[in-house]
C-alpha cells in the first residue's frame, strides 16, 4: 500500500526501536516499517531544517557500564521512504528525557529531564528535573531548572517535569511539573520563567492538551487523576485554574493517570488510566466546559494516545499492543476496533502521509 493513501502516519516508540504503522481509510492498522535502535527510545518529535527536510528527533538514556545514565537526544533525517539517516546526537543535561517538543518553525527543540539522576525508589530520587533547550541541530544546550516540592514524601520533593509543548500561538511554552503540583510558562523569546500557577496538592500534573480556540489547557494528573482546566490567556501568558474533573469510574476504578489530548473539532477530550485499563471520553461544550464522562476498557496499560476523526490509537505499554478504537457514526457509541502486536510501545506521534512526498 503506498504511504500516500494512508489517512495518518503513526510514529512509534517501542522498547527496541522506532515503528511506522498507517491508518487505513476504514480506521486500520498497518505495520509499514520499523527500525531497531541501539538504545531505546523514550520520547519523539519533529523537526524541520533550514530547506524543509524532515527530521526525527529520539530521546534515550545513554549509559556506559557502570556509570549513571544520562539523558540524549539524536537526530535523524527522515526520507520519504521513511528511512533514517542520524545526523546529530546530544546530551539533554538531565536523565530520563521524557518529554520533547519544537516551536513552530522547527528551529527550536525543548526537552523535559525529568529527574537530574537516578529514579524513584533508588539512589537520586529526589534529584532536581530540569528543561533543555537545543537547536534543530542540538548544539547552543540552554538548561532551565525550577525550585519547589510538594506533598508526597517520596515522588515530589523536587522538580519533576513530565511535559514541555508549545502553545497554539507558538510564544510560550508550558511545562507540566509533577514534582511541585505547578504548570510552568516559559517566555519563548527571553528562555525565562513567564510564571507558575499551582495545581491541587498532591494531584501530580503529567500531561496537558490545548483546546482548539487556544483558549483553555486540560491537564491530566498522575496522582489525582483528574481532568485540571485552565483558562488560558495568550497574550499575557496567563493560566487560571477554572475546574477539576475526576475521570475515574463512579466505583472508583482507574489510577495512573497518562496522557491526554483533545479531539480536532474540540467536541471531546481524551485521556488514558493505566491502572484500570481505560480510555476515558469527556464531551466538551462548545466552549470547552468538560461535561460527561465515559470509559472503555483497552490493553494493559494504555500510557499515550493520538487522537484521530472519529477514532483514537492507545499504546498499551505492559499490554505490548497499539490497538484502534472508533466512534460509531450513528450511536455517537467508542468501540476497539483491532489491535497491533508491538513490544512495550511508548509515545506516539501523528504526521501526514501527504508531508512525506518531496
Amino acid at each position: 500500500m503506498s504511504i500516500i493513501t494512508y489517512t495518518s502516519i503513526l510514529i512509534i516508540a517501542f522498547r527496541s526501536g522506532i515503528a511506522f504503522v498507517g491508518v487505513t481509510p476504514d480506521n486500520h492498522l498497518e505495520l509499514i516499517q520499523q527500525h531497531d535502535l541501539d538504545f531505546r527510545p523514550i520520547s519523539i518529535a519533529m523537526g524541520y531544517s533550514e530547506a524543509g527536510d524532515k527530521r526525527l528527533y529520539i530521546t534515550y538514556n545513554g549509559r556506559s557500564e557502570g556509570e549513571t545514565p544520562s539523558g540524549r537526544v539524536a537526530a535523524y533525517e527522515l526520507a520519504a521512504d521513511l528511512s533514517l539517516t542520524p545526523l546529530a546526537d546530544a546530551g539533554t543535561g538531565g536523565t530520563t528525557p521524557c518529554s520533547m517538543d519544537f516551536d513552530r518553525e522547527g528551529r527550536l527543540v525543548a526537552i523535559a529531564n525529568f529527574r537530574e539522576f537516578g529514579g524513584f525508589g533508588r539512589p537520586g530520587a529526589s534529584s532536581r528535573g530540569s528543561v533543555a533547550l537545543l537547536d534543530e541541530m542540538l548544539s547552543n544546550t540552554q538548561v532551565i531548572e525550577f525550585e519547589g516540592s510538594s506533598v508526597h514524601p517520596t515522588r515530589q520533593t523536587n522538580s519533576h517535569p513530565h511535559m514541555v509543548g508549545f502553545d497554539p500561538s507558538g510564544h510560550w511554552l508550558i511545562v507540566a511539573d509533577l514534582g511541585t503540583d505547578q504548570v510552568h510558562v516559559i517566555d519563548q523569546e527571553t528562555f525565562k520563567k513567564h510564571a507558575s500557577v499551582k495545581a491541587p496538592e498532591g494531584a501530580g500534573p503529567r500531561h496537558f492538551a490545548f483546546h482548539p480556540s487556544g483558549r483553555h489547557m486540560y491537564v491530566m494528573t498522575e496522582m489525582s487523576n483528574e481532568v485540571l482546566q485552565y483558562s488560558f490567556d495568550p497574550a499575557e501568558g496567563h493560566l487560571q485554574l477554572i475546574e477539576r474533573l475526576s475521570v475515574k469510574t463512579e466505583d472508583g476504578e482507574g489510577g495512573g493517570g497518562a496522557s491526554i489530548q483533545v479531539s480536532a473539532t474540540g467536541g471531546q477530550l481524551f485521556a488514558t488510566l493505566r491502572g484500570g485499563n481505560l480510555l476515558a471520553i469527556v464531551e466538551l461544550s462548545s466552549e470547552g466546559a468538560m461535561g460527561e464522562v465515559s470509559h472503555l476498557k483497552v490493553g494493559e496499560s494504555p500510557s499515550y494516545l493520538v487522537a484521530l476523526e472519529k477514532a483514537v490509537v492507545v499504546s498499551n505499554g505492559r499490554g505490548g499492543s497499539v490497538e484502534i478504537v472508533v466512534e460509531d457514526s450513528d450511536t455517537g457509541v467508542w468501540a476497539r476496533q483491532e489491535s497491533l502486536s508491538l513490544h512495550r510501545p511508548g509515545q506516539m506521534l501523528r504526521i501526514d502521509p501527504q508531508t512525506l512526498r518531496k
